[in-house]
């Protein structure tokens, strides 16, 4: 396998456990590429997944041409990363998730916008992908929009430009060279800390809208309340070490957390007044739950407005998001105060 004689070669890796519902739909996304098979290779980093996932990927690999599966024995993602970016052989690097399926210009656009603009790493918008799932669908509305995600412009920005970090990014084989692999002892985050540490070392990140992928959310409350959790404790120990990145929206689910568990400590026991101004913000919280979810819903294409039900599960979804985020930042600081700090040295620095 070899890159044409103008373009360079495209590895993407995509490490996985245990996702057999989402990898076929992926792969598939990558083979239905624009560019032809010789200028990308896939490389899928296994965690010894115990669903049939492996076999599913191995198979669609092997019909493609262009792939191959390697097995990541320590599960963990960082390491799962580190191991598919040491096998890739392209000059660019593309890091995707298993839940996620790419436009068919995804590799091009990706391209062109690194010849464009001569950043080390670029990455694109993420899309809400349609499921069968009412909750899934709701979810996947609330992770892309500004009420749930903050400042993550990446979610639903129609400006380019450069950012601190993007989803799915494509680095030029340099990066990693110049700063190392992706941080192993981080459970969650590794992909943002390692962009955050690009910043910090005088590399370019770009945003252009151009580079399309559709994202698969979870599908149940119990899975996305782990994420947010997860993510929020990753991130407290990330800006650990990185400080200057921390921006004021990060700080805002922490409050809410508080907020909630303040106000239902005293609800029963406050006057009559105060129980009033307590109903009067949660009121205030679903009203922008619900407008925010169908505005979002709206201008992403999925059809939630339809559904009576996403009235009173869009509420609920966000609540879940911005509070176990909050308790996750809890966590970390919680963590950090007594000095684990949740960082090692990178693969290769």
């Amino acid at each position: 396998m070899k890159a044409t004689e103008n373009q360079p070669l495209i590895s993407v890796v995509i490490p996985m456990r245990n996702e057999r519902r989402n990898i076929a739909t992926c792969i598939e996304a990558l083979a239905a590429s624009d560019l032809p098979r010789s200028q990308y290779e896939i490389i899928v980093v296994d965690g010894e997944s115990d669903d049939g996932s492996a076999e599913i990927a191995r198979t669609l690999l092997e019909r493609l041409g262009n792939g191959r599966l390697i097995t990541n024995p320590r599960r963990a993602t960082p390491v799962g990363l580190n191991m598919g970016v040491e096998a890739a052989r392209g000059q660019v690097v593309v890091i995707l998730g298993a839940h996620s399926a790419v436009e068919p210009d995804f590799l091009s656009q990706s391209l062109k916008v690194l010849n464009e603009t001569g950043a080390d790493c670029v990455g694109g918008t993420l899309m809400p992908g349609q499921s069968d799932s009412l909750l899934a669908d709701l979810i996947n509305v609330a992770q892309n929009c500004p009420f749930g995600s903050g400042g993550a412009g990446f979610r639903y920005s129609k400006r380019p430009g450069y950012m601190h970090t993007v989803p799915f990014g494509a680095y030029r084989r340099e990066v990693f060279e110049k700063i190392g692999g992706f941080d192993e002892r981080l459970y969650k985050g590794q992909d943002a800390e390692f962009n955050f540490r690009m910043v910090e070392n005088g590399l370019s990140i770009y945003y252009s809208p151009r580079i399309r992928t559709r994202y698969f959310s979870r599908s149940s409350f119990r899975r996305l309340f782990r994420q947010f959790f997860d993510m929020g404790w990753s991130k407290v120990l990330i800006f650990a070490r990185h400080p200057r990145l921390l921006k004021p929206y990060y700080i805002l689910p922490v409050a809410f957390a508080i907020a909630v568990w303040v106000c239902a400590a005293r609800f029963f026991f406050a006057s009559a007044a105060e129980r009033m101004v307590y109903l009067l913000a949660a009121g205030c919280y679903v009203g922008c739950s619900v407008t925010f979810g169908f505005l979002c819903g709206r201008l992403k294409g999925v059809r939630v407005s339809s559904k009576p039900l996403a009235a009173l599960l869009f509420p609920i979804v966000f609540f879940v998001m911005h509070f176990a985020y909050g308790l996750g930042a809890l966590w970390g600081i919680a963590l950090s105060a007594v000095g684990v700090r949740g960082f090692g040295r990178s693969k290769w620095g």
